[in-house]
């Protein structure tokens, strides 16, 4: 089975904040890339309670399938 990677993109900027940095605290500090989306942050956690749907974008170098993680707007689980 092929690791996962989570991009949040930062369009979703407020709830990154509200979510990830102080309640999950799972949030990598880094940048992924993508030509399409641009930087958006990565998290390693698979099983987010805030995530609205996941939509898959391909797979890194080193084989880590990535996914667009989109969190709930209302930025409850």
């Amino acid at each position: 089975m092929k690791r996962k990677i989570f991009a949040l993109h930062p369009a979703q900027k407020e709830l990154i904040e509200k979510i990830c940095f102080e309640k999950c605290k799972e949030i990598c500090i880094g940048c992924i890339n993508d030509p399409l989306l641009g930087a958006m942050f990565p998290c390693g956690e698979e099983n987010c309670e805030y995530e609205e749907k996941r939509i898959m974008l391909g797979e890194l170098e080193d084989g880590r399938i990535v996914y667009l993680r989109v969190l709930k707007e209302d930025g409850n689980k």
